[in-house]
């Protein structure tokens, strides 16, 4: 919804970039409409993979929108972070959450990718990509299906009550 809301002065502004977050856990799973929001079952870890399969498809179509714009939309995995998160997704006990953060990367680490992609000249014209450590990766071969992006954008758009143009 922001995104879409700020594309008008992203447009006006050209040349721009849009960076979204995802994670290399998008890698392991499917896509299901008909449990989108976990409103039939709900398992953490399946719900976060489609998560960030959909910030992966929803880039890959984004950028297919804004050709010829001058505004480029990439995705990308920062890593594992030591940010506590890691061990409550994974449940770990309290006592046990330290393992995440001694297991991750610094949180300036995990921010390198990002500042790249927004900054470097390198990427200004590089768009619907999906990077790792500052270099473009393969990504979960349903974000290369154009009919999943584009259900997946119809149906975001009506979920936050935007026209799907």
């Amino acid at each position: 919804l922001l995104t879409n809301l700020l594309l008008p002065t992203l447009k006006y502004n050209a040349p721009t970039r849009i960076v979204n977050v995802s994670s290399q856990m998008h890698q392991r799973t499917g896509f299901d409409f008909e449990n989108l929001q976990g409103e039939k079952s709900y398992h953490p870890r399946r719900i976060y993979a489609q998560t960030k399969l959909a910030n992966v498809l929803f880039t890959k179509e984004l950028a297919r929108r804004l050709e010829g714009t001058q505004v480029t939309v990439n995705a990308l995995h920062p890593g594992t972070v030591a940010t506590g998160l890691f061990g409550r997704f994974l449940g770990l006990p309290r006592g046990l959450r330290f393992l995440s953060d001694w297991y991750g990367i610094s949180p300036e680490a995990g921010a390198k990718t990002s500042i790249y992609l927004a900054t470097s000249p390198d990427v200004a014209d590089t768009t619907g990509k999906y990077f790792v450590k500052c270099r473009p990766h393969p990504c979960n071969p349903l974000a290369e299906e154009a009919q999943l992006a584009d259900r997946l954008w119809a149906v975001s758009h009506d979920l936050v009550g935007l026209n799907a143009e």
